[in-house]
């Protein structure tokens, strides 16, 4: 063939395949039916209420008493547990907000503990941001098919099959996502932090492990997160699956109980099982002999608008309802984020606060064990500047080995990587929650987390990422005179690095050249 010839054959090709993404880009939501529902309430006589109720009793709160309780979860395998439980005992309503399910052991086990919950009459509501849906959709078009149980997805991609051509025809809607996390057992109990539901959070697999941080929260504060719920779950952005999602074969529902009831015959389900059996973490649960504190527990979120490009500020906004707090700080601030990206303002904020007398330590991914080198390289651009200010930096190492058995969400195992957003102001307030300190969660996803007012709790967290750093993390330095920075290995006797530590060439390179584009506002 002709070069010429050629040559018009991939023009063709070309019109072909601009052609056909003209036409798939037409692709929109379809325009499904929402029956509003709302949040149990009548729910102190079940099983749950009557847990809390002893929690209260013991902690010596009187009924109007404004405080809650607050058990934290710094290990993967009881903050599994603790859900597991919960879905166990739920005898109402089970109402289950996520960023990421993944469609694992863990995340398997869970949807059977749904199954289950709703097979015996409790209704369930499951919220899933759309972004990482796609290989549980036969599942989730099986739960949805459940009389008990309704899958809703926030925000979701309208072309099913090709998500991609979404972020090409629908950027501006499709960018912005419901980052969220929480599961509320009757109105009763319920879990707020960091994790998603998946293996790497649940301590469920060697290939990485999530430094996270979550919290088991009763009393009035469960009331807010079920109002949070309801307003998410009928806002304009979330979607009945049965308008989105194939609808399943009449044996859909038989076939998930049958394969939920052959989880335990896997052999990785099969060992995780038998890992969990050494925690008493569920019998404690349902014994009432959880230690839980006493705290005043305020709930602060976005306001699901924000998703539609409204509501970015004021009351509306979990960022304007933060700032205050490090106004007011007076002596300590202890500031955990794996994604750290403050930007010139809120290294300005961070600055002036240690300039007042505030000591304040960041704690958040190296290069080594982050994920997203773009958000290392927006994190590295306000390094010096921080280090300058006087902050104290902490990179977490990917393989820091063993430690004491501490309290601390700086703590895991081999290919660790920083996941918990914990903030501690004078060791008398803590934040719990889903909340990075990046522009991202700021300005385009939706998010949430508690304010804990508890000297005990705050203290507890304090000290333990603090007793744990020289082990899990490397401290950032600034040479004063010469303005270079250095990495320092507190663990090993003072080891200095004068490059990112256990990083190659090409991954600092690249993250250098991330840092040249004008992308801070999409980290």
């Amino acid at each position: 063939m002709s070069l010429s010839g050629c040559f018009r054959d991939s023009c063709r090709a070309l019109w072909i395949v601009l052609a056909s993404l003209a036409l798939t880009a037409c692709a929109s939501l379809p325009q499904v039916p929402r029956e509003p529902s709302r949040s149990v309430t009548d729910t102190d006589s079940t099983m749950l209420g009557g847990v809390s109720q002893r929690a209260r009793t013991s902690a010596g709160l009187a009924p109007n008493d404004p405080r809650g309780m607050v058990h934290l979860l710094p290990q993967g395998k009881d903050a599994f547990l603790a859900r597991a439980t919960l879905a166990g005992l739920a005898e109402r309503s089970i109402d289950a907000q996520y960023y990421i399910w993944h469609n694992d052991d863990t995340g398997q086990l869970l949807l059977a503990q749904l199954l289950k919950a709703a097979d015996r009459g409790v209704r369930v509501r499951l919220l899933l941001d759309d972004i990482h849906t796609a290989d549980l959709e036969p599942m989730l078009a099986a739960l949805d098919a459940h009389p008990r149980i309704e899958v809703r997805l926030y925000n979701p991609f309208a072309h099913r099959s090709m998500r991609t051509l979404d972020y090409v025809t629908d950027l501006s809607r499709v960018n912005r996502r419901m980052h969220n996390k929480a599961f509320i057992a009757d109105g009763q109990s319920a879990i707020v932090g960091g994790r998603n539901i998946g293996n790497e959070y649940f301590a469920a697999t060697s290939d990485v492990a999530f430094g996270d941080l979550d919290a088991i929260a009763q009393g009035p504060v469960v009331r807010q997160l079920a109002e949070q719920f309801d307003l998410y779950w009928n806002s304009a952005s979330a979607w009945p699956a049965i308008g989105l999602l194939p609808a399943p074969p009449a044996i859909a529902l038989d076939t998930l109980r049958m394969l939920a009831r052959g989880l335990a015959t896997r052999d990785s389900v099969r060992v995780y099982l038998d890992a969990l059996r050494g925690s008493e973490m569920a019998r404690d649960m349902v014994a009432g002999r959880l230690t839980f504190e006493p705290a005043l527990a305020t709930l602060v979120y976005d306001d699901p608008a924000k998703t539609l490009g409204k509501g970015a500020s004021g009351a509306t906004r979990l960022l304007d309802r933060l700032t205050p707090l490090v106004a007011d700080t007076r002596e300590e601030m202890l500031l955990v984020s794996p994604y750290f990206v403050p930007r010139d303002r809120g290294t300005a904020l961070l600055t002036s606060a240690q300039a007042r007398g505030v000591r304040t330590t960041v704690l958040t991914n190296s290069l080594a064990s982050n994920d997203v080198g773009a958000v290392h390289a927006g994190y590295s651009r306000q390094r010096e500047a921080l280090l300058a200010g006087g902050i104290t930096l902490w990179e977490v190492k990917p393989s820091p080995g063993p430690r004491p058995a501490a309290q601390s969400i700086a703590k895991g195992s081999s290919n660790v990587s920083l996941h918990a957003k914990t903030f501690v102001f004078d060791r008398r307030k803590l934040f719990v929650g889903s909340f990075n300190l990046d522009p991202r969660s700021a300005d385009i996803n939706t998010e949430l987390g508690v304010l804990f007012e508890s000297p005990t709790l705050a203290a507890r967290v304090a000290d333990g990422v603090l007793n744990a750093l020289p082990q899990a993390a490397w401290q950032v330095q600034r040479d004063a005179a010469s303005g270079q920075i250095s990495w320092v290995d507190q663990a090993h006797g003072g080891r200095r690095y004068d490059t990112e530590p256990e990083t190659g060439f090409l991954r600092r390179l690249g993250v250098g050249l991330l840092k040249l584009l004008p992308i801070d506002a999409m980290l």
